[in-house]
């Protein structure tokens, strides 16, 4: 008898102890694979409190990325590479910001980034992001494609200098050339559309020049005349 459950111990024990093995085995490996995903896909810090990304950006910049996306698959950035900043004063302390005209420079921004790393912030304490944000949902298709737009142009620039181009003037140079070319596919048509444009441009060539922008003032949140009516009610 006590053969029999010595032989019967036995064999429960290769049943049991080599299938949990195998099992275990494979549980580690699964997880160091996952892991290492995670690893690489840690590109960028997490958000602040006063930040927003991924799924919690607004249908506004979610619509701007997947534009980007559509029109330059090459170039295009991920929810979770861009994050919505509340508050500027916050911002600035949190980075450490303290020169007025830094400052200045960044409130006016509708797109930048910090270091020339990712992610793109998008600056959302801009009165004229918030009253955009704030009826973007109401708005048609044809009112809401110009701003989408130029908030897709915006962040194909910074998105060139997280990746490395440090030259300004090429930046500004691809985010004319997608406003260029989404006014051509009908895309961004709209009373002020041209001269959002030009603005840009003429904010490139100072810069290319060494200028000042000769009273042209180059504010990027510039939302066309139709849509800031709408964007206003």
């Amino acid at each position: 008898m006590k053969k029999f459950f010595v032989l019967l111990a036995k064999e429960l024990a290769q049943k049991l102890v080599w299938p949990a093995f195998i099992f275990l085995t494979v549980f580690v490996v699964k997880m160091l694979c996952l892991g290492a995903t995670a690893m690489l896909a840690s590109t960028t810090p997490p958000p602040m409190p006063n930040e927003v990304s991924g799924k919690s950006l607004s249908p506004y910049v979610r619509a701007a990325i997947k534009q980007l996306g559509k029109n330059l698959p090459s170039e295009q950035v991920s929810e979770d590479q861009v994050v919505v900043v509340a508050s500027m004063d916050q911002f600035f302390k949190d980075h450490g910001v303290t020169d007025p005209d830094t400052q200045a420079i960044y409130r006016e921004s509708q797109a930048f980034v910090w270091e020339n790393k990712f992610p793109v912030y998008v600056n959302a304490d801009h009165p004229k992001y918030q009253k955009v944000d704030r009826v973007f949902t109401q708005l048609t298709a044809e009112q809401s494609e110009p701003i989408v737009t130029a908030l897709a142009a915006a962040l194909r620039h910074e998105a060139s200098h997280a990746r490395g181009e440090q030259d300004e003037v090429v930046a500004y140079g691809l985010e004319i050339q997608y406003l260029q070319n989404m006014k051509k596919k009908g895309h961004f048509q709209s009373p002020g559309a041209d001269q959002y444009i030009a603005d840009v441009v003429a904010f490139r060539d100072a810069i290319k020049n060494g200028l000042e922008a000769n009273g042209v003032k180059m504010v990027k949140m510039a939302v066309a005349p139709q849509q800031a009516q709408v964007a206003s009610k």
